[in-house]
């Protein structure tokens, strides 16, 4: 990377996105930070997306191209190789920057140097740009010790909104093709064993959801691919290889198939907590938070498996109301009487307003 650089690479794979790149590549250009490079990596496109790209008068913008297909982990570690920032900010090509993204990222790492890295809150739009009433997007996890643990149960670092600061790849390596779909899940996991993550609270990016989705489209592969990268983190965290049955229950969230397993998979959570907050110098705030957090999955996890194996149900609900009493009879409450989800929703987590 060269020391006269710009702040920020913006690195955008492409590979026949013409539909929404036009939306996108404005985006970052009207950024009101304006001290970065639009690095954009075509992976073989068919269509005219690159022409867009070559056709943009704007000099911050470079176009490489890979040639041929290669595949989206190819094209992003491609894309590191050549970034010159001292930020790497993520973008996908059918997804729209809110205008502050950049300045807001770069001050919050700016402000806080052990951070390796920032995502935040995002909207949820259609194939025409509304905003969806899909509300997982606007529920995050803030603070980096609420983050790492909430990391355990699913990839609560929007991939696309991310910045991260170029040593970050420098200490941990680049995406690892052994994980496709759900590369980002797996580098993440590596990324947090050596830098603190966190999220801004504030939707700074808009996800076009459709049904071409990565987690629509090739949905097993990346939840087999997520769990084999939890399962090595978790042989880190405890000292134990854990069965796939309860890395089912715990991270996509799936139903029990027996009431044995709906039991070891709550003793598995409990472990981790206690494994978690051991090898973390957390604060009382931060292991209160962990607390509470795990109180409220056990409680959901009681709900499901009290529906066919009442005994199990009663045995994990009890677990929960003792570790916190407040957020295991919250999420108690909130699956029986309110008849509501409440296992991606913790009530820890911050609510964004769009």
């Amino acid at each position: 990377m060269s020391g006269t650089g710009p702040a920020v690479t913006v690195l955008l794979p492409i590979r026949d996105a013409e539909a929404h790149l036009r939306e996108a590549l404005d985006s970052v250009l009207a950024q009101t930070f304006d001290d970065f490079e639009l690095l954009v990596v075509d992976d073989g496109s068919r269509d005219g997306g690159p022409d867009l790209v070559r056709a943009c008068p704007d000099a911050r913008v470079r176009l490489s191209s890979l040639g041929e297909n290669r595949g989206l982990v190819a094209a992003l570690n491609a894309g590191l190789v050549q970034a010159r920032g001292r930020y790497i900010a993520r973008m996908d090509a059918d997804d729209v920057c809110l205008p502050t993204r950049l300045a807001e990222q770069v001050e919050h790492l700016d402000a806080h140097p052990t951070l390796g890295g920032v995502s935040s809150a995002f909207e949820t739009i259609d194939g025409n740009g509304r905003v969806l009433g899909i509300v997982d997007g606007r529920h995050r996890p803030v603070g980096p010790a609420l983050l790492r643990w909430a990391l355990h149960f699913g990839s609560f670092f929007c991939h696309p909104a991310a910045m991260l600061r170029r040593e970050v790849f420098d200490a941990v390596g680049s995406y690892d093709a052994e994980f496709t779909h759900a590369e980002d899940y797996d580098l993440w996991l590596r990324v947090v064993e050596k830098f603190p993550l966190d999220n801004l609270p504030r939707p700074l990016l808009r996800l076009r959801w459709h049904g071409d989705n990565v987690s629509v489209r090739h949905r097993e592969t990346q939840q087999a691919n997520a769990r084999r990268a939890l399962a090595r983190s978790l042989r880190g965290l405890l000292g134990e290889d854990v069965p796939d049955a309860q890395l089912r229950i715990l991270r996509d969230p799936a139903p029990p198939a027996c009431a044995r397993d709906a039991v070891d998979a709550a003793a598995l959570l409990r472990r981790m907590e206690r494994a978690f907050a051991s090898k973390r110098d957390l604060s009382p705030r931060e292991r209160r938070n962990v607390r509470n957090d795990t109180a409220t999955r056990l409680a959901s996890l009681a709900v499901t498996a009290g529906r066919r194996w009442p005994a199990a149900g009663a045995l994990i609900a009890g677990w929960a109301v003792r570790r916190s009493p407040a957020a295991g009879g919250w999420a108690l409450h909130q699956r029986l009487v309110r008849k509501r989800g409440v296992w991606n929703h913790s009530p820890l987590f911050v609510d964004a307003t769009p």
